[in-house]
Parts: C-alpha cells; sequence; structure tokens
C-alpha cells in the first residue's frame, strides 16, 4: 500500500537520522565542553630559539637531592648539563584537583599561558589534559629524519677531496677550485648547527610522552 510504503520509509529516515545524531553526539559534545581547544589552536609560540629554560610543575620528595645541599637536583643538573637547558622546577603539587583549580584551569579554558612548560600529575588527569586539548603533541619529525642532514653534512665533506683532485685533472684554475672547496665548508656550518638543535631535541624527547603544556599562540 502507498500509505503503508510512505510510513516505512519515514520510520527509515528517523532511524538513520537517530543514529547518526548518537554517532556525532560524544564529539559535539566534546566540542562544546567549556575549556576545550580545538586541533588547530593547540600550536603555541616556539620560544627555545631565545628562552633556555624549562618550567617544571611537580610533586615534592619525587625527584632526588643531594646528600649534602638539598635545595640542589643532581638529575636536573645532569640534564642541564647534557643539553644546556636551565629548570625551573617547582614541587608545588600536592593534589590534582587542587593544582589544576588554583590556577591551570581558569588560563586553560581561557587559553593562556600557565608559566609551565612540563606539568606531572597522574595518568587520569593527564587523559583529562589530552582530551580537552591542553597539551600540545611535540614535533618529533626532525630527530627521526636527522640522517637527511647527516647526509648533508658528509657530501659537504666529500666536496673538499673531490674538489681538490679533481679540479687539476680537468685543468680547473686554483681560484676555482677554492670557490667549489667553499661550498662544502660553508654549506657544512649550518647543517652542524641543525644537527646541534636535533641533538637537543632528541634528548628532550627520548622516554618521554609527546605532550607538552599548551601556551597561547601569538596575537
Amino acid at each position: 500500500m502507498p500509505g503503508a510504503s510512505l510510513v516505512s520509509r519515514r520510520s527509515v529516515l528517523r532511524a538513520l537520522a537517530a543514529a547518526g545524531a548518537g554517532a556525532a553526539g560524544p564529539p559535539c559534545r566534546l566540542r562544546s565542553t567549556p575549556g576545550y581547544v580545538p586541533p588547530g589552536d593547540r600550536a603555541g609560540r616556539d620560544l627555545s630559539g631565545r628562552d633556555g629554560t624549562l618550567d617544571f610543575a611537580n610533586w615534592p620528595l619525587c625527584i632526588e637531592a643531594d646528600g649534602e645541599d638539598t635545595s640542589r637536583r643532581p638529575t636536573l643538573d645532569a640534564f642541564t648539563e647534557r643539553t644546556g637547558i636551565s629548570v625551573r622546577c617547582t614541587e608545588e603539587i600536592n593534589d590534582n584537583d587542587e593544582f589544576l583549580g588554583r590556577q591551570d584551569q581558569p588560563a586553560l579554558m581561557n587559553h593562556q599561558a600557565t608559566g609551565r612548560d612540563l606539568v606531572v600529575v597522574s595518568d587520569w588527569m593527564a587523559a583529562r589534559f589530552v582530551r580537552l586539548g591542553w597539551v600540545q603533541e611535540m614535533d618529533r619529525d626532525p630527530v627521526r629524519n636527522i640522517w637527511v642532514v647527516e647526509f648533508g653534512v658528509i657530501a659537504c665533506s666529500g666536496i673538499i677531496p673531490l674538489a681538490l683532485i679533481c679540479g687539476p685533472i680537468r685543468g680547473i684554475p686554483f681560484g676555482w677550485t677554492v670557490i667549489d672547496v667553499s661550498f662544502g665548508v660553508f654549506g657544512v656550518i649550518p647543517l652542524l648547527a641543525v644537527r646541534r638543535m636535533i641533538k637537543r631535541l632528541e634528548v628532550l624527547t627520548e622516554g618521554a610522552p609527546a605532550a607538552r603544556a599548551v601556551e597561547p599562540a601569538a596575537g
């Protein structure tokens, strides 16, 4: 019957609409959660070029103190010696909720700076940070692709003997040979600088979660 067929189509459409709404429900609710930071707004400004300090919020007595000077932290001192990055460690976390509600939550909900690069919270609180977009994923591509830079260093090194050996064979004037050699000398300088920065980044990311606290984007 036509009427029955029409009702059947409507029932199917309603069922599909309800299923679609149910499937889209959780992400929609998450996006409407106060303080949620969308993926496109989670990247902060990179200040590593002019700010060599890591601000670190931790629990009390989690990092060993020096036996003679309790204000010193040998682990952090070793980190600074190895990377050149100084650490300001504040042992201010006594309770997850208390720490978050005291200062960080209002700032994070409004996408403002918290003054911390790294915070150590319990796993369930860390999951909340991730869920709400309050952490920024670290870019590990330079570490994974450091071979590209190292290959460039090897290539630059090979230019020097190649120019000095092949130049006379090909009858190239010595002045031009010096210019060829300069490509290897001046080309390797920025590559070595980049390699050094990647090695520092590798130290920071070894065995660490690929996340850091969100800082506000410029503007």
